[in-house]
């Protein structure tokens, strides 16, 4: 994540986690849905996204292969969709796009 700007202020990474929290169905149902498929999938998917203006999320959220553990598509897939209607906190300053990766852990315990 990009914690501070130049001037330090910094985005509001409880809000971020915040954010997740408040969504958490929505990871539950995408980790749900992959595991109709395939039982055995557990791991860390890794989520790069950008906040932009009124919190929303950029024009390209993707899952990190190479940071994750667990890639398995359908999980990927729903993931991203779902977090792309997210809306996160503002970043700092005005027209400011903040870069964020983010670790998510899945397990079927």
């Amino acid at each position: 994540m990009h914690p501070e700007d130049a001037n330090g202020t910094a985005i509001d990474r409880k809000g971020i986690r915040q954010t997740f929290i408040d969504h958490q169905k929505d990871l539950a149902k995408c980790y749900e849905t992959a595991l109709v498929a395939d039982k055995s999938i557990k791991g860390k998917v890794v989520l790069y996204f950008e906040i932009r203006e009124a919190g929303k999320v950029g024009p390209a959220p993707h899952v990190v292969a190479e940071k994750s553990t667990l890639n398995n598509e359908t999980l990927n897939l729903c993931l991203v969709e779902k977090l792309k209607d997210w809306t996160f906190p503002n970043p700092p300053r005005v027209r400011e796009t903040v870069v964020v990766y983010y670790p998510l852990a899945f397990s079927n315990n």
